[in-house]
């Protein structure tokens, strides 16, 4: 979202809200799949295939890889990501949002190679960028020149911190995010659908808010400050219509130096690099090797941008 990925910063989130909205963890929700195929986010198209002619032929096959992809999942089935469980939206080991894309011949050989067909899609529309410097005047009085700035909705996603499905505890979402170029923010936007007795969840809306700086041409760092969360539930109790939100501060850069010393382990440092950007699609890829896909959504470029 990033970008849609939250990069891990939704782990703290949701637990600290977890008690508040109900959110606990099913024991024996993970159910053991086998071993996952590791499928590389960047190779070369195959030789195959006949190479697109044009950045619109490039793009609307990425569009059609898109829509096979998520035929198949809805016909084979969808990986169920939940918090805090084995299997969950964070990798054991690095602590960053997994790689769904490891799962996808789990589900079904036509989802695997759905899924490979998009990231194929992905490489043959890089050849055809037409955005050379994507970070101009990103953070700076004149950011509204800034290609970024706006509205992105969320097409496709790799990382499953940024993946939503009815077949999970924390249910399906709808997951956008708004870029401020001006001010150098991003503000990952994450829309809980209602359950299916057709009643808001407890968790409504997460709102990530997100300081990002050009490290270069291609790259956007980013520090995560605070959430916002809007509830329909306060501490078990139901609100009648109501709405509470509630401000979460993202531990400060000294906390996480200090965890992941007593940890030994590098401190991470969240950015995305944009592989491909025009007047109305983006395509970037996150330090956890997770690939994001999005659009302008209706409401276009500069709505919620403020």
């Amino acid at each position: 979202m990033a970008p849609m990925g939250v990069v891990g910063v939704r782990l703290a989130v949701l637990g600290a809200l977890s008690a508040l909205v109900l959110w606990v963890p099913r024991v024996g929700s993970f159910t053991a799949q086998p071993p996952r195929r590791r499928l590389a986010l960047r190779r070369p198209s195959s030789p195959s295939g006949t190479p697109p002619a044009s950045r619109e032929d490039a793009k609307q096959a990425l569009l059609d890889a898109i829509h096979a992809f998520d035929q198949a999942q809805t016909r084979d089935g969808k990986e169920a990501v939940d918090f805090g469980v084995e299997g969950g939206e964070l990798d054991k080991d690095s602590r960053r949002p997994r790689n769904l894309s490891e799962g996808w011949y789990a589900i079904s050989e036509d989802v695997g190679k759905a899924g490979e067909k998009v990231l194929d899609a992905v490489d043959s529309l890089a050849q055809f960028n037409p955005t050379a410097d994507p970070t101009r005047f990103f953070g700076t009085p004149e950011g509204l020149r800034c290609p970024l700035h706006g509205g992105w909705r969320l097409l496709f996603t790799t990382a499953a911190d940024a993946s939503f499905s009815s077949n999970s505890s924390r249910g399906d979402a709808m997951a956008m995010n708004v870029v401020n170029a001006v001010k150098g923010e991003i503000t990952n936007i994450i829309n809980f659908t209602p359950g299916e007795d057709g009643r808001p969840r407890a968790l409504e809306q997460l709102r990530v808010k997100i300081k990002a700086t050009a490290l270069s041409d291609k790259r956007i760092g980013l520090v995560f400050r605070y959430a916002k969360a809007r509830l329909t539930k306060f501490l078990f109790l139901p609100l009648f219509g109501r709405r509470i939100t509630l401000t979460i501060p993202v531990p400060a850069p000294l906390i996480s130096r200090i965890i992941f010393f007593f940890t030994r382990k590098e401190v991470p440092k969240p950015f995305f690099e944009l592989l491909y950007l025009d007047g109305d699609m983006r395509v970037h890829r996150t330090d956890a090797g997770n690939l994001f896909i999005q659009k302008r959504p209706d409401w276009g470029t500069g709505a919620l941008a403020a």
